[in-house]
């Protein structure tokens, strides 16, 4: 009861700002919690950076309906390098 009462104060989390067109409140989120109230702070290029490209990449910013990913992501895991493409 107590976790259910409490979800309601719990902040999203970043990579799901990022993915849902709110890229300013995530930046801010990472400021403040890693990059120590440095917006300049590497860590949160970095941590950005991972996120646009792991979205792109497994099409978290899609919606379920959206059958059009599918091909997109295939496309791009055709181009990774061969260590890293699906068996």
């Amino acid at each position: 009861m107590i976790v259910i009462c409490s979800i309601f104060f719990v902040p999203e989390s970043p990579r799901w700002q990022m993915a849902n067109g709110k890229e300013a409140q995530a930046y801010d989120f990472l400021v403040k919690y890693h990059g120590n109230g440095n917006p300049n702070s590497k860590l949160v290029a970095l941590q950005i950076q991972e996120f646009k490209e792991h979205i792109v990449l497994d099409g978290a910013d899609k919606t379920w309906w959206d059958c059009g990913f599918e091909f997109e992501c295939t496309a791009k895991a055709d181009a990774r390098p061969p260590a890293v493409q699906d068996p």
